[in-house]
């Protein structure tokens, strides 16, 4: 991620908010990485040595910091000026927030914004369905991140939601409706490129903390098992293939809950025709 390092540094110094410390933890880079931070003098503190992945660095690193307000951005990620000072006064001033977390938009290795990132308003229980807090975008409490048991370094994808449904039983997050990231997509990125991984482990953190997975999720990853299609660039493909085949599929998933699953599933079977008129136009993507 050398290439895009320099961007992402830049990104944090030029926040407007003072007291901001700077953590970089590397896995053992042998491209530029290195050379690069070095050139930071004491701006940042940085590791770069073998790891378990990046759940582990993070977990690592977040014992070392001392803020009271915690955040993470992935070295081919941007924060968008001003973003700190934002999160810093919303938490000052509603001191009940767990989180808070703001929009964010997705851009390619170019930095050419491609879209919106689908954020959506915070409800009690709607990380149930999906995912839909941009991560670079998202701040949190250091307190509630050790009361959660901070990250978990068992996950290799899915350790950002793994930590939001944590957190969100501890209290409120808030969606503010103003830029705070860049998340960069591209085919070699982690989330397109470990699909698979993504799916799987995000269906087990569903049953882990709700004893159930939608089928929204069971579909996507029967249309993904089917033809591979990343569903970002390459669009999902529902079809009444995929969605015979979510039955057992879904209802191996949620073994506990068949009924459920059964009536979500049938559904569905009505809603077919309308589905499949939405995936064309896009909808549907999975970043």
């Amino acid at each position: 991620m050398g290439r895009y390092l320099v961007q992402s540094l830049a990104s944090l110094f030029a926040q407007d908010y003072p007291n901001i410390q700077v953590l970089v933890r590397d896995g053992g880079s042998r491209d530029e990485t290195i050379r690069l931070l070095e050139k930071y003098g004491t701006l940042l503190q940085w590791v770069s040595q073998p790891d378990g992945g990046p759940a582990h660095a993070l977990r690592a690193g977040f014992a070392e910091a001392r803020g009271s307000i915690l955040a993470w951005l992935n070295a081919d990620d941007i924060l968008e000026p001003r973003a700190v000072r934002r999160a810093v006064e919303i938490f000052e001033s509603q001191p009940g927030l767990v989180a808070v977390y703001g929009e964010g938009v997705w851009i390619d290795e170019a930095g050419v914004v491609l879209g919106r990132y689908p954020t959506q308003d915070y409800t009690p229980g709607l990380l149930a369905t999906d995912c839909f807090i941009c991560q670079p975008a998202c701040f949190f409490r250091a307190e509630a991140y050790r009361k959660a048991g901070g990250i978990d370094p068992g996950l290799s994808c899915s350790f950002d939601y793994d930590l939001w449904l944590r957190l969100s039983k501890l209290g409120p997050f808030l969606h503010v409706h103003e830029p705070f990231a860049q998340s960069r997509m591209y085919a070699a990125n982690k989330s397109l490129r470990q699909r698979d991984v993504v799916y799987r482990e995000g269906m087990k953190l569903l049953r882990r903390h709700y004893g159930y997975v939608p089928y929204h999720w069971v579909h996507s990853y029967t249309c993904y098992r089917i033809d591979g299609r990343d569903q970002f660039f390459q669009p999902i493909r529902p079809s009444r293939y995929t969605h015979l085949r979510s039955l057992p599929a879904g209802l191996w998933w949620n073994r506990g809950k068949p009924v459920r699953y059964m009536s979500e599933w049938l559904s569905h079977t009505m809603l077919r025709p309308l589905v499949a008129r939405f995936s064309k136009s896009g909808y549907g993507r999975r970043g």
